[in-house]
């Protein structure tokens, strides 16, 4: 039998990917919007460099969006707050880990989201990028790294918290 610890946390993932999966649904109160099909497209044009100046389209890989998170998602026994604030603690080691991709010509943009644990103590537990545009490995390894050696309050409640993170390069806040 699971400890009520595990099986609440369990559910709170659960209900948290079923909201996330939701998001893009319209709800009961919400009336579906009439949809009117477009007329047809006119045949792209070939990604590439114009003849004349930069390419049309970003490059495969490199997307030119917001991030999917716009905030942190935070399960567990640790406020939103106080990861903000632990990793408000770490902001400069991370900015460095972004110095020598920028001075590539060009220099990488984009995001960078990480899943990361955080243990009843503080202590981050296992880092893992969970999704990147912006393709510098170097970069996201150095950030892991500092994740590992954040530290933040001792959890509240439970025993781990859960925190996926959303960082952009070049760093803005949130």
């Amino acid at each position: 039998m699971r400890p009520p610890s595990a099986t609440l946390l369990s559910a709170a993932l659960l209900g948290a990917a079923l909201a996330l999966s939701a998001c893009d649904e319209p709800t009961p109160s919400e009336p579906a919007a009439d949809v009117t099909p477009a007329a047809p497209a006119a045949p792209a044009a070939p990604a590439g460099p114009a003849a004349d100046g930069p390419p049309d389209t970003p490059p495969p890989g490199r997307i030119q969006a917001s991030p999917i998170l716009e905030r942190p998602v935070v399960v567990g026994g640790i406020s939103e707050a106080d990861v903000e604030a632990g990793i408000a603690a770490k902001q400069a080691d991370i900015d460095r880990c972004y110095e020598g991709a920028r001075a590539e010509a060009p220099a990488p943009t984009g995001k960078v989201l990480v899943n990361f644990t955080i243990t009843g103590s503080g202590a981050v537990g296992k880092v893992a990028t969970r999704s990147s545009s912006l393709r510098h490995e170097a970069t996201e390894t150095c950030l892991n790294e500092q994740l590992a050696a954040a530290r933040f309050p001792a959890l509240e409640r439970g025993d781990v918290a859960y925190v996926t993170y959303p960082f952009s390069f070049p760093t803005t806040t949130h």
